[in-house]
């Protein structure tokens, strides 16, 4: 009877010592995996050039909704697109006071990696490179669709053509980009006077 204590004793502590082996072995294994992430931080941070004259001054949005219709035989309508769309203008300051060198002018500039961390719950959301002349309107052109990336010209000269994506060497136009989200509502009649569709004016 003693021996058969003695062996449930034994058998415990074993037991205890296994687990509290591994919960240690959790401990310094996170410890590790997180020493690595802030190794990784820390040599993005220095290897990024503080010297850049660049920073983003600021950033101008203008949002609406807008619809592609059908005029039905019985004066109703249908909607074949409701979408909302957020044009975003974005300011470059080059901090120059007006001097203006090989650092301070831009030899290119290409946006990356892009992607949406958080989508609506209802449509289809995608970004277009748009022109300044079309800067808060509806209109927006499906072959400006940004997909991987975008890559802008740069120039020097006195008159840009703003349907391509170009920016002058001296940062005097922003970046012009248009979030849409649409088929919010598609295929939807209003049969009437009374039927009516309202936008709260946010996000999707």
């Amino acid at each position: 009877m003693l021996n058969k204590k003695k062996k449930i004793i034994f058998y415990s502590i074993f037991i205890l010592l296994i687990c509290l082996f591994i919960f240690l072995n959790i401990i310094i294994l996170n410890k590790i995996r997180i020493k690595k992430l802030s190794l990784k931080f820390t040599e993005s941070v220095l290897n990024y050039d503080f010297s850049s004259p660049f920073s983003i001054n600021k950033i101008v949005c203008f949002s609406s909704a807008n619809c592609e219709t059908d005029i039905n035989q019985n004066s109703s309508f249908t909607i074949k697109n409701l979408y909302q769309y957020t044009d975003m203008a974005i300011f470059i300051n080059n901090n120059s006071n007006g001097n203006f060198d090989s650092k301070n002018t831009l030899n290119s500039v290409t946006l990356s990696n892009i992607e949406f961390v958080n989508k609506p719950n209802l449509g289809t959301p995608n970004l277009y490179y748009k022109s300044l002349n079309e800067f808060a309107t509806s209109s927006y052109n499906e072959n400006n669709l940004i997909e991987n990336g975008l890559e802008f010209q740069v120039s020097s000269d006195d008159e840009i053509d703003f349907n391509n994506p170009m920016l002058y060497n001296n940062c005097a136009n922003p970046i012009t980009l248009c979030y849409i989200n649409s088929n919010v509502k598609s295929n939807y009649t209003l049969v009437d006077s009374i039927s009516n569709i309202s936008y709260d004016r946010k996000f999707a």
